[in-house]
């Protein structure tokens, strides 16, 4: 099997606070979209409160497979702004950090209907306990390791690597 005839993860960079509508609307689409959320714990009108905020603000994982899957309704979907490559060329992603992303925040959020672990103030649920989750890779740990989501997005653009061969044509 060639690497083009397995659905791979794209990067998707969702329009301004439009990631929830953009995953909506790829969902109702037929298609797999990963958008990574946490639990923080801010202090609202001085109490601590959970709340949910994306692990990287405007930025999702797709599914798709190169080759059989039409890119073209993905970039004209409502709150999507444009797929992650190099010029017009979308860049897979590493899968297997994103399975183990995806694993590690299933694991931390716990049973559905359980309470989730509350975390302190200022730290992102990858930092304190987790309720058993299992300790994420070190790629995984690292992204979870920074507070501030300009960080985060910074080291997830770090790790988009550029297409192999000539970008726009053949090898």
């Amino acid at each position: 099997m060639s690497e083009e005839s397995n659905p791979q993860w794209y990067l998707v960079q969702a329009r301004p606070r439009q990631a929830a509508l953009a995953v909506e609307h790829l969902e109702r689409q037929g298609y797999c979209v990963f958008h990574p959320r946490l639990h923080v714990e801010q202090l609202r009108r001085g109490r601590p409160v959970v709340v949910e905020q994306a692990l990287f603000p405007d930025y999702l994982f797709i599914r798709l497979q190169a080759g059989v899957d039409n890119f073209g309704p993905v970039r004209s979907t409502r709150g999507v702004a444009q797929l992650v490559g190099f010029g017009t060329v979308p860049v897979p992603f590493d899968a297997a950090l994103v399975e183990s992303l995806r694993r590690h925040l299933a694991a931390a959020d716990g049973v559905p209907g359980e309470p989730r672990a509350a975390v302190p103030a200022g730290t992102v649920q990858g930092e304190a306990a987790t309720g058993g989750a299992p300790a994420p890779d070190p790629g995984v740990a690292a992204l979870l390791g920074l507070a501030a989501p300009r960080e985060r997005i910074r080291a997830l653009m770090g790790l988009v690597s550029p297409p192999r061969g000539r970008v726009g044509g053949a090898a």
